[in-house]
């Protein structure tokens, strides 16, 4: 089976509006959750949200527990977004941007691709100086990049 190019207007698409989340990805969780915090601070209680939501306050004071600790679904973060008036924002945001992660993993593969080759010819004795196997590597790495290969996220 064939495999599938990467498609580089979707990347540039999907990278701005990573861009546009990117300052979100900085803002730290409030001590003792989102959903505790915006309850206090519309002076609401625990069974006043609970009412709402249509579970007892124990329930509800388990899942500001489970999302504190990580462990809240987003399904249930939605339900309670609905009763506070309120809206759930999910994105998963890389820590660089895309076109680097593409090229700094072309660089791993093409590493990989490269020691391969070297390891066969310092077999047949015909080893090359350092400054050649850095510029294969950046060349293999280009042609990996401008194919748009999925393979350099093979690991092997």
């Amino acid at each position: 089976m064939a495999r599938k190019k990467t498609d580089p207007l979707m990347r540039k698409q999907i990278q701005k509006r990573l861009d546009a989340l990117r300052p979100m990805a900085s803002v730290p969780s409030p001590h003792g959750g989102w959903i505790k915090n915006l309850r206090e601070s519309l002076g609401m209680s625990l069974q006043q949200l609970a009412d709402r939501v249509k579970m007892t306050p124990q329930s509800l004071q388990g899942i500001e527990t489970a999302e504190r600790e990580g462990r809240v679904t987003i399904a249930t973060l939605k339900k309670i977004a609905v009763a506070l008036d309120a809206d759930v924002q999910v994105a998963i945001i890389p820590s660089k941007p895309l076109e680097q992660m593409i090229r700094d993993q072309a660089m791993k593969a093409a590493s990989r691709i490269a020691r391969n080759t070297q390891t066969h010819m310092a077999l047949e004795d015909q080893a090359t100086s350092e400054e050649f196997r850095r510029s294969q590597i950046e060349k293999i790495a280009d042609a990996l990049v401008g194919e748009g290969s999925r393979k350099i996220w093979d690991e092997q």
